[in-house]
């Protein structure tokens, strides 16, 4: 019998209006437990409905004991509904988004189904994604949206399907965010820092030395281990410099570790040795030590900044962060970092490429084409903001087309990203 052990997050996330009249932007953020599961055929071979509620694996992580299991003689089908609270005001919510991540531990040919209930008799479903496993571990990130009449007598139903006779699940939840806008006006595109350019041939690296080319003019390179020199020398060359750092986590071995108060450190980035999430809901304790990273690059010269790890609230960060959490850090990475001069590209996050397209220069992503992502990335590319691309699994030639179509500038690079690259321009 084959087996998929896979982890499978899927956070649903109601934008809504207060419909008490005292604030038109805030709801409070409720996340919820999957209320009942249903399987046919087949049957729960391990673990309990709670187990749904905990997401505690991350990476290439499998521990058999951590999974709700399922087997059955033939396809798995499940349900699972989700009770939405009463003082929720289904007139006032705009959208419902389904994040899905999948992770298998075999390369089969699998596709997962995931359909909601149109509860028109019980029977009519409507499919939302279908995703198919391509590689060894492999991690398929996917959003949807549809709208509220999918609920019905307060419960929203969710169909996960697959054609295999064994897989497992580590979390279901449902999250209901509100839409607040921060008290920050996004800019007006009227500031003096730099604009990118789409088109514009570019290079990544951050260990080895650098390789320097005249075809590229516009190079990411990291915050810390460049100097104020290296990177005006590359000015000089008639390049751009985006310098990189991370925004969403403590790293050990960074000059201004210790700045960092214990508090805001959290879970450990799974593959990232001395890496841990940071408690962004915590803006006033992280706010000087990003503006010091931003007034670092200011100074030594950088025409852009590239912060990472910014989509904390669909990762297991020991926070419970939620989407407007996440969603105010960035605005006010992107405020601080124009402050000072600076371009600013949001990094993967792409739950939230609406909501942030008009406060970023540019964008950066990391294997769309393997997570099926890419098709967001068009809010930046249609006001004509680039989007730096990396694929690490699949070759040039498996995507150079799809993303000259999309607008994106795209490479293949080694994950370790050294100076090799395999580009489309």
């Amino acid at each position: 019998m084959k087996r998929i052990s896979t982890l499978l997050v899927m956070g649903i996330l109601l934008s809504a209006c207060n419909p008490t009249g005292e604030d038109p932007n805030q709801v409070k953020n409720v996340t919820l437990d999957a209320s009942e599961l249903s399987v046919m055929p087949g049957t729960s071979v391990s673990g309990d409905i709670e187990s749904l509620g905990t997401l505690d694996q991350e990476g290439e992580e499998d521990d058999p004991t951590s999974y709700l299991q399922f087997n059955s003689e033939d396809d798995i089908v499940f349900d699972v509904s989700f009770a939405i609270p009463d003082d929720i005001n289904l007139e006032f919510v705009n959208k419902i988004q389904l994040h899905t991540n999948l992770l298998f531990t075999e390369e089969l040919d699998v596709s997962f189904a995931l359909a909601v209930n149109e509860q028109e008799g019980g029977t009519s479903w409507t499919p939302l994604a279908t995703v198919t496993p391509k590689e060894n571990w492999r991690v398929n990130r996917s959003t949807v949206e549809f709208d509220m009449s999918f609920v019905e007598d307060g419960f929203l139903t969710v169909r996960v399907s697959s054609p295999t006779n064994s897989f497992s699940v580590d979390q279901l939840q449902l999250v209901l965010n509100s839409k607040r806008v921060d008290s920050v006006d996004p800019p007006t595109g009227g500031g003096d820092w730099w604009k990118p350019e789409m088109g514009t041939p570019w290079h990544i690296q951050y260990i080895g030395d650098l390789l320097i080319e005249d075809k590229y003019k516009v190079y990411n390179i990291d915050l810390f281990d460049n100097s104020a020199e290296f990177i005006q020398s590359l000015q000089a060359q008639g390049k751009k410099v985006i310098c990189y750092f991370s925004a969403g986590s403590y790293e050990n071995w960074r000059v201004d570790a210790g700045d960092f108060p214990s508090e805001v450190v959290g879970r450990r980035l799974a593959g990232w040795p001395g890496e841990r999430w940071l408690n962004t809901r915590n803006r006033e304790a992280l706010r000087p030590i990003m503006e010091a990273r931003l007034a670092l690059a200011a100074q030594k010269g950088c025409d852009g900044v590239d912060p990472d790890n910014v989509d904390g609230y669909i990762n297991n960060t020991g926070f419970n962060l939620s989407y407007e959490d996440t969603l105010l850090y960035n605005r006010m990475i992107a405020e601080i970092a124009h402050s000072y001069g600076l371009a600013v590209g949001l990094k993967n996050d792409v739950g939230q490429l609406d909501d942030l397209v008009d406060w970023y220069d540019f964008a950066v992503n990391e294997s769309c084409f393997q997570y099926n992502e890419c098709d967001g990335y068009r809010v930046f590319t249609s006001q004509g903001k680039p989007v730096y691309h990396i694929e690490y699994n699949n070759s040039t030639s498996a995507f150079c087309a799809q993303a000259a179509d999309s607008g994106m500038d795209s490479m293949q690079k080694n994950r370790n990203l050294d100076a090799w690259a395999s580009t489309c321009f």
